[in-house]
């Protein structure tokens, strides 16, 4: 949801385009890149309140090392958006916007942070392994 300037698209968009249609969702639901902000957040929560456990995954990478997979994804697909001056703006927003979201969720208790500088798979069973701890709790 980031243009070729590295702007990411913005609050009401993000929080619509997720409710279109909740009563479809099963009881466990992912959701990638979302919330982005405390007001997402707040939405998230009222949504998902009688809906069981809600467990907010941070996958933390270093960001060269994202620099440098985004760019290799650049040489492979031809994506203009992954420029590397492009990605370190689009990260310096990441930060700047998401730190209030991290913070409020790690003081509701909700939030597991999980290494994500590995293979994809690796940092699959990590996230797995975490929920299902979280969610034994």
């Amino acid at each position: 949801m980031a243009d070729a300037r590295g702007v990411i698209a913005v609050d009401k968009m993000g929080t619509k385009v997720l409710f279109l249609d909740p009563s479809t969702y099963e009881t466990q639901v992912v959701i990638d890149g979302f919330p982005r902000t405390v007001e997402q957040a707040i939405a998230l929560d009222v949504l998902m309140e009688e809906r069981g456990v809600l467990a907010v995954v941070e996958i933390v990478v270093p960001d060269e090392e994202l620099v440098r997979r985004l760019s290799h994804r650049r040489a492979v697909e031809g994506r203009v958006d992954d420029d590397a001056a492009v990605v370190r703006e689009r990260l310096s927003v990441y930060h700047r916007s998401t730190r209030p979201v991290i913070d409020f969720y790690r003081a509701r208790h909700t939030l597991i942070t999980v290494n994500g500088h590995a293979s994809a798979e690796e940092v699959t069973e990590r996230i797995t392994s975490a929920a299902l701890n979280y969610c034994a709790t």
